[in-house]
């Protein structure tokens, strides 16, 4: 579903009719894109539209800050001060400029002002100032620092972890230059979000041999010794590193992104009954479901159910537990809502969509009504493969847990 928002969010299409004219609807789709952490594609939409509006503006900045862009969106603030009337931010971009008595200048009436706050001035005078750091302690970090505030404790040398920030700041570690584990631990939450791709965690994990054990080491250990073993290993030694790093990944909400790794070349690797359920949860919950689902041995009513969904003939089999038959009713029986047709007949299209992720994400946490009509209604709209891909691993995955 995390695939289908952010193409949502990222197409170019024209606002709804009943919606007045404004950036309302773009700076929406801003403010999600930055929430998952999709600051590089946020950022490109910005730029896109032009930031001639004081808002978008702001949002333009914010992200430049995020993604370490700072130079260009400085000058835009320099040479255009009446879309950014933030004294904070002028001073900061006054000081990128080398303007170190301007903006010194501008501190201290903007502070004798009351234009800013004492503890953002603090951290500006830091700023400014780095002989300060010796005789004085910097702030407390706000508990939501602003993407600026974020910068500015790693300018004076007090970087920010962005493990206990929101998403959004975990960009700021994949250059690496925080540290391996601080890269791998913001790749990781990246790819839960939706916001990297699993080919590039996977470039991470296996960049250099892991530093110590425990948590995120674990999981490249395994995963570089199931590559290995794939690519030089007997099939004993792939079903053991499989059998090692497959509960790690689940453990770590990144199943999915495994399986998206690794699903298709599983196919091609000769199985056994140690991994056979196993390879076939992983090959399920990969794009190539479908092409899987035509080699299965059928055991038992969840691997029927489980391959009929993923061949699209539900419509004869019988569910194997509540969430299974709330599915069944979603591709066989439930109608979509007639609050939903309405819209589909008023041609809104994206708003549909966006409210059936949402319910679907209301179902997936045990509202069975909610997750019938939302993978009733994706298939309504033609997204078949989506609500297919998204139901196997609702069931799978509540399963493992």
């Amino acid at each position: 579903m995390q695939a289908l928002l952010l193409t949502l969010l990222l197409a170019e299409t024209d606002p709804p009719k009943h919606v007045e004219p404004g950036i309302g609807i773009l700076l929406a789709r801003v403010d999600k894109l930055i929430e998952i952490g999709a600051i590089e594609p946020a950022l490109a939409l910005v730029e896109r539209a032009g930031s001639q509006d004081p808002a978008l503006f702001s949002r333009g900045f914010d992200l430049a800050l995020l993604a370490d862009k700072t130079d260009p969106a400085c000058r835009d603030v320099l040479t255009k001060p009446t879309l950014e009337p933030d004294y904070t931010i002028r001073i900061f971009c006054h000081v990128r400029n080398g303007d170190w008595a301007l903006a010194s200048f501008m501190l201290e009436n903007a502070i004798a002002l009351g234009e800013i706050e004492p503890r953002t001035g603090l951290l500006l005078d830091l700023f400014l100032n780095p002989d300060l750091a010796e005789s004085t302690l910097p702030p407390v970090p706000s508990i939501e620092p602003s993407p600026l505030e974020f910068r500015l404790f790693e300018a004076i040398g007090s970087p920010l972890q962005t493990a206990s920030l929101p998403v959004s700041f975990a960009i700021a570690d994949l250059s690496g230059n925080s540290g391996w584990k601080a890269q791998l631990e913001a790749a990781e939450r990246l790819v839960k979000s939706g916001a990297l791709s699993e080919n590039q965690l996977l470039g991470i994990y296996t960049a250099r041999l892991p530093a110590a054990s425990g948590g995120v080491w674990d999981r490249v250990a395994g995963l570089q010794r199931f590559d290995q073993a794939l690519i030089a290993g007997t099939p004993r030694e792939v079903e053991a590193a499989l059998a090692e790093i497959w509960p790690q990944m689940t453990r770590a909400g990144l199943a999915v992104g495994f399986a998206r790794m690794f699903g298709r070349i599983l196919m091609e690797q000769p199985s056994s009954q140690t991994t056979d359920r196993l390879r076939f949860d992983i090959q399920m919950l990969a794009p190539i479901y479908q092409t899987a689902a035509q080699f299965r041995p059928l055991r038992d009513d969840e691997d029927r159910f489980l391959t009929a969904l993923a061949q699209g003939t539900l419509a004869q089999h019988r569910p194997f537990n509540d969430t299974s038959t709330a599915v069944l009713r979603g591709f066989t029986a439930q109608p979509i809502p007639s609050r939903l047709r309405t819209l589909l007949d008023q041609r809104r299209l994206g708003e549909v969509i966006l409210r059936s992720i949402a319910a679907f994400s209301d179902g997936a946490a045990g509202d069975s009504q909610q997750l019938s009509e939302s993978l009733a209604t994706l298939q309504e709209v033609g997204l078949n493969t989506t609500a297919q891909s998204a139901a196997l691993q609702l069931l799978i995955l509540k399963r493992r847990q």
